[in-house]
């Protein structure tokens, strides 16, 4: 698996609760809506972290199958079949995460299919942290650059985009408001992490790192940690020094294994998180509203 970024200022994240919209607001928009449903356009997303987002702006104009559904699959080491690449050739438009986590996508699209690339739109560069769902700040330059992607491919349809966005949009502002909430009384406090799937997250809400800089440079970069780097995530855990531990339960090993019993027996709040939406939720911004709501 290939992933080297670097630990950069993040992003201010916001998360959302279980509000859906399914409806146009008014006649004009229903019209608008019905006439694009019969021109529906085909739209692939790369992995199912942004399935949901994208079909809440896109609505009834557009037909969404992803690639990736389910947490038993990396991107990263994601080889697509001959009939996945023919599938994503197809599309009118692909979305993929970008910065370098599912490169496989991009490479596979075909020469009239629209690529909506979320890290470029979101201005996140190479070598920052990929896992960019778990900032919904993300997920509102996703709402609206693809609003105006899909008002190109589809202007008869503005008014409707427009409206889904809006909706959405008002669905992450909810969230907002959630994280500022959890915000207000978890400050200032420490969290490890074994991977930094869910950063975004912790730092949204004010949760300050102390995982030794070796050990996360070191499993970002798909590399070893130290012996050394080991013993301090090892102390970490174990002497109280934080209050939280994120553990990725798609990448685990011994060492990882090691580091959770170190944290249940010491009684640190275990978050455990996935960097795929897991199949019992059918909607990101539920799912990471849950891991939200976990954080007390």
């Amino acid at each position: 698996m290939k992933r080297v970024y670097s630990f950069v200022p993040l992003f201010t994240l916001i998360f959302a609760g279980s509000v859906l919209f399914t409806s146009c607001g008014n006649k004009s928009a229903t019209d608008a809506s019905s006439s694009c449903e019969e021109r529906a356009l085909n739209i692939v997303v790369s992995v199912n972290q942004w399935k949901s987002s994208v079909e809440d702006v896109v609505g009834k104009c557009g037909k969404v199958s992803v690639i990736i559904s389910g947490t038993d699959v990396d991107p990263h080491d994601y080889e697509p079949s001959l009939s996945v690449v023919a599938t994503i050739k197809k599309a009118d438009v692909l979305v993929v995460n970008g910065v370098d986590y599912d490169s496989w996508a991009s490479k596979s699209a075909g020469e009239s299919t629209h690529v909506f690339d979320i890290a470029k739109k979101a201005d996140v560069k190479e070598g920052d942290n990929p896992h960019l769902w778990y900032n919904l700040q993300v997920h509102k330059k996703l709402s609206a650059g693809l609003g105006e992607e899909l008002k190109i491919l589809r202007p008869e349809s503005d008014k409707y985009f427009k409206e889904q966005v809006e909706k959405f949009d008002k669905k992450v502002d909810q969230l907002l408001q959630k994280v500022e909430d959890k915000k207000k009384h978890l400050s200032g406090k420490k969290f490890v992490a074994s991977e930094s799937v869910a950063n975004y997250l912790a730092k949204a809400i004010g949760l300050e790192d102390a995982t030794p800089e070796g050990y996360a440079n070191a499993t970002a970069n798909e590399g070893e940690p130290s012996a050394n780097d080991v013993a301090k995530m090892h102390e970490v855990l174990t002497s109280s020094q934080a209050q939280f531990f994120f553990y990725n339960t798609q990448e685990e090993n011994n060492l990882t294994k090691d580091l959770l019993a170190d944290a249940q027996k010491s009684g640190i709040k275990i978050l455990k998180v996935t960097e795929q939406c897991p199949s019992n939720f059918s909607d990101t911004i539920n799912w990471i509203t849950s891991v939200v709501n976990s954080l007390d």
